[in-house]
C-alpha cells in the first residue's frame, strides 16, 4: 500500500471528489493499458516565426511523446484507499543525432504521476458534459532536462508543456465519427475529433486547431493528431481586424511503438 503524505488531506480530498470529471491529459490518456505496457508517438514540429517587418523564419524539428504505464497500486488518500496507477510521459523535441534527439537543456520534459484509475473514463466529457481537461495527480514529479525533478499535483495540465493539443471545451469539440489510421506502428480504426479554441486579449489572439483520432486497439488511445497552434499581435490602439500573424505551429504526431515492457526512468524519492 502507498500512503500519500506530501499533499494536504483537504486537496487529495478534492482531487478524489473531482476524479468522475477527470482528465485526457491534453489528449494523451483516454484509458490505463496493463502495467508494463509502452507507446511512443513520433512526428514532426514545424514553426513559423514572422517579425514585425515581413521576414519569415522557419524551424523543423522532430518530436517523440513516450507513455509508459507502470505499477498498479492502492493509495491511502485522505483516509480511503483508492485503486492508482504510476504513468511517465516523456515528450521530447529536438534534431536527429547519433544517440536519438538532441533535445538542449530544455526541449526534454518528463512527468512521473500515481493518478486515481477512476480519473480516467475514456471520453472528452463525463455524463455531466463537464470537459476532461486535467489528469488528477496523487502523487507526483516534473523533470526538465536533466535539471532535478520538482513535486507537481494535485494535477496534471499536458497542454503546452507536453503537447500542443489542448484541453477543448465541448461546444469547441466535434466528433466526426470512424477513422482508419494508418501509421508506423499498424493500421487502427478508431474515432476522430475535431476541436478549435480561440483565446483573445487586447493585443494578442491565439488559435489552437486540432484533430485526432483515438483508437480502442492503441494503449492510452490517441493513434494520430495534428494540431495547428497560430499566435497573432496588434497594438492596442488598433482595431480588431489588424491582428498580425506573428507565428504558427504545426505538429503531425502518428503512434510508432506498442510494447510491454515498460520501465520507469525516474525513480521514486
Amino acid at each position: 500500500m502507498l500512503t500519500v503524505a506530501r499533499f494536504s488531506a483537504a486537496a487529495c480530498a478534492a482531487l478524489l471528489l473531482a476524479a468522475p470529471a477527470a482528465a485526457t491529459a491534453g489528449g494523451l490518456v483516454w484509458n490505463l493499458p496493463e502495467p508494463g505496457t509502452l507507446v511512443r508517438h513520433e512526428g514532426s514540429y514545424t514553426q513559423t516565426l514572422t517579425d514585425p517587418q515581413n521576414q519569415v523564419t522557419t524551424v523543423q524539428r522532430r518530436r517523440q511523446i513516450t507513455l509508459r504505464a507502470l505499477e498498479a497500486v492502492t493509495a491511502n488518500v485522505a483516509g480511503e484507499e483508492v485503486p492508482a496507477r504510476w504513468l511517465e510521459i516523456v515528450s521530447e523535441t529536438g534534431s536527429p543525432g547519433e544517440r536519438g534527439l538532441e533535445t538542449g537543456p530544455v526541449g526534454r520534459v518528463l512527468y512521473k504521476v500515481l493518478v486515481p484509475e477512476s480519473g480516467v473514463i475514456g471520453r472528452p466529457v463525463d455524463d455531466a458534459g463537464i470537459p476532461q481537461a486535467f489528469l488528477p495527480v496523487i502523487r507526483g514529479w516534473k523533470q526538465v532536462g536533466d535539471a532535478e525533478p520538482t513535486e507537481v499535483g494535485p494535477a496534471l495540465r499536458a497542454y503546452p508543456t507536453l503537447t500542443l493539443l489542448t484541453e477543448y471545451e465541448p461546444a469547441e469539440l466535434t466528433e466526426e465519427g470512424a477513422a482508419t489510421v494508418d501509421a508506423p506502428a499498424g493500421q487502427f480504426d478508431g474515432t476522430r475529433y475535431r476541436g478549435r479554441a480561440v483565446e483573445e486579449s487586447e493585443r494578442a489572439r491565439v488559435t489552437n486547431e486540432g484533430q485526432f483520432v483515438i483508437s480502442p486497439d492503441v494503449p492510452f488511445g490517441p493513434a494520430q493528431w495534428e494540431v495547428t497552434l497560430t499566435r497573432e499581435s496588434k497594438d492596442l490602439s488598433e482595431p480588431r481586424d489588424a491582428f498580425r500573424e506573428t507565428s504558427k505551429t504545426v505538429v503531425r504526431m502518428s503512434v510508432a511503438e506498442i510494447g510491454d515492457d515498460a520501465r520507469g526512468e525516474l525513480p521514486l524519492p
